[in-house]
């Protein structure tokens, strides 16, 4: 079946104007009879125009635009729209013109800051081996609370840096009875001209510049209340990673510094302690009684041991830590080996 291009019909008949304006009013552009003339394809939601009604769809199409256009010179002769701004269809329409530049502007501006975020988060992702971060949406999602209703995120330039929420709450209808308000929020990321922003250690961070002096450097952050829209912006600095307040680089130096020391300190510790256990590990021989005294039932260690024994083929009266671990794995039973283990080293 051959069929037409009702788009090319419709420009025929109506002014680019028109078809604008009736479809902001959501008009039909032709006659119930000429929407009667489409056939729909079958096994698909979509409908087609045979060529052979293409005179009678004419007809119905102009029939249709006179009514139209006379609708709409009466809207644009009311005295109230004389008076404006838009007092004719071609006021309206440059407006509305207008409005599409403005925003296709605005879009390609927030494409500037996805691209912008995504090439200053680069780095980051392979360095602390987190989720890549390529849009503003994602710098706001994976570092605040931004609450279940979003209307939108954005970013922009402004005179200082931070996120700010807008908060709107409206009574949003369940039943014919039952309302409950509902908190919508939009999300602005603002930048200063001449800064970056990147995620460090989980949160906003804004630099001057694009590079990380990890000797330290000023910088700014944010930080989130308890409320999600409690957001406010932090002056200090980063020195290795760490965001520090204090009055001058030198003081932040020394903070960072005393930070690390206690960090290592616990971190040799930690290595000192290991070492030991490990060394008890090693001299360690359970025997069936252990198992029973850290609170393991007996059927279980007994089951355990039988296995055990099957798998070395000779009777064992204990068994090594590194052997117990080895074997409870095969068995599916590390948690009751851990809780013996514990036990033996608590005593």
């Amino acid at each position: 079946m051959k069929t037409l291009n009702v788009e090319n019909i419709y420009k025929s008949v109506y002014t680019k104007q028109e078809i604008r304006y009736c479809e902001s009013q959501k008009w039909n552009l032709t006659t119930e009879a000429g929407r009667k003339l489409f056939v729909y394809v079958r096994d698909s939601d979509s409908c087609v125009l045979p060529s052979t009604s293409k005179d009678i769809f004419i007809k119905e199409t102009r029939k249709r635009a006179a009514y139209l256009r006379k609708k709409i010179e009466e809207y644009f002769n009311r005295s109230y729209i004389k008076s404006s701004n838009e007092s004719s269809l071609d006021l309206w329409y440059a407006k509305q013109l207008a409005a599409d530049r403005k925003k296709i502007l605005a879009t390609r501006e927030q494409d500037r800051f996805d691209a912008m975020i995504k090439a200053d988060n680069t780095s980051e992702k392979v360095r602390y081996s987190m989720r890549s971060i390529s849009s503003v949406r994602d710098m706001l999602y994976e570092t605040i609370k931004t609450g279940s209703n979003v209307d939108s995120i954005k970013a922009r330039w402004a005179k200082q840096n931070g996120v700010k929420c807008v908060e709107g709450t409206y009574w949003k209808k369940y039943t014919s009875r039952e309302s409950w308000p509902v908190t919508e929020r939009d999300f602005y990321l603002e930048i200063r001209k001449g800064w970056h922003v990147k995620r460090i250690a989980g949160v906003i961070t804004f630099i001057k510049g694009n590079t990380i002096n990890r000797e330290g450097m000023a910088c700014e952050w944010v930080e989130q209340g308890r409320a999600i829209a409690d957001i406010r912006t932090v002056k200090g600095w980063l020195v290795r990673g760490e965001h520090i307040e204090a009055k001058t680089l030198e003081e932040a130096k020394a903070i960072n510094a005393e930070h690390r020391a206690k960090q290592l300190a616990a971190l040799l510790a930690a290595r000192k302690r290991d070492e030991k256990n490990r060394i008890k590990e090693a001299s360690l021989m359970i025997t069936f009684e252990d198992s029973l005294a850290s609170g393991n039932c007996r059927p279980g260690t007994q089951s355990f041991k039988d296995k055990y024994e099957r798998e070395i083929g000779h009777e064992a009266s204990y068994i090594t830590v590194s052997e117990l671990r080895k074997y409870a794995k095969k068995f599916g039973v590390s948690y009751y080996a851990e809780r013996v283990i514990n036990h033996m080293m608590n005593h």
